[in-house]
């Protein structure tokens, strides 16, 4: 368990000044003070925490942790990161003598907070779920792919608002595409990440591009994706990839 109560994260040199427009259809934000612990243990023989168990694909809300279904034996305990330490020596306590593991996934992690009348609207894009009301509510969380990228993503209110949690490799290239999908409708940012401890965070200088070519940034950027994109699609037209019909039979050029 770590003691440093606040760690540098892989965002804080991209997270520009806070503020934007108050009627912003969407809303972001990083959740820097929340701890993460990964729970393995089989419901049915103990439940360390208090209330019942989160059905599959759901959450349960305490007044200071929560708990995510990840699997039939997984689960994902979020808390106060001030009350991590206190939480994980709880749950080991209840858990003496079962075959159960409680791992810190603070760092492994990192979470940001969508919200605003076109936030649903917008992880639409990037995801294939049903995210209509009649069928992802409030308490309902779900693990699938973002733009390529590996979320678990809980809807925490029918405002609506959603954490979604990404790896930590994956959390720059995440935060750059949500900045981009919605600029053309207004896009707020919020407080919710403090300093880096330890480092100095390098911002781009005034006026220059955040994702310029040949940056150490660059390659994070859904520019450079579609770059790359672009490339492939080039080579593929001009015949440096074969392509094997629906139907079968011999490969061919494409036309």
């Amino acid at each position: 368990m770590t003691d440093n109560p606040r760690a540098a994260g892989p965002l804080d040199a991209l997270l520009p000044p806070v503020g934007g427009p108050a009627d912003a259809g969407l809303v972001l934000a990083v959740e820097s003070g929340l701890g993460l612990l990964n729970l393995r243990v089989d419901p049915a023989a103990v439940w360390p925490l208090d209330g019942a168990p989160p059905a599959a694909n759901r959450f349960v809300a305490g007044d200071d942790v929560t708990a995510a279904w990840l699997g039939p034996d997984e689960f994902l305990v979020i808390t106060a990161l001030d009350q991590l330490a206190a939480t994980a020596d709880r749950l080991a306590g209840a858990l003496a003598g079962h075959h159960a593991g409680v791992t810190e996934v603070s760092d492994h992690l990192t979470v940001i907070r969508l919200s605003g009348p076109r936030a649903r609207w917008v992880l639409a894009k990037g995801c294939a779920l049903d995210l209509h009301p009649r069928v992802f509510e409030p308490g309902d969380c779900a693990q699938t792919l973002f733009e390529r990228a590996g979320i678990t993503l809980l809807q925490r209110d029918a405002a609506p608002t959603y954490h979604l949690l990404v790896r930590r490799s994956f959390a720059a290239y995440l935060w750059a595409w949500l900045v981009e999908a919605h600029q053309e409708g207004g896009l707020r940012l919020e407080g919710g990440s403090q300093p880096p401890v330890g480092r100095r965070a390098s911002r781009p200088p005034a006026g220059r591009r955040r994702f310029h070519p040949g940056s150490p940034d660059h390659r994070w950027s859904p520019a450079f994706y579609r770059l790359r994109y672009r490339r492939f699609s080039a080579s593929s037209r001009a015949g440096f990839c074969r392509i094997v019909s629906s139907a079968g039979g011999r490969p061919r050029r494409p036309a």
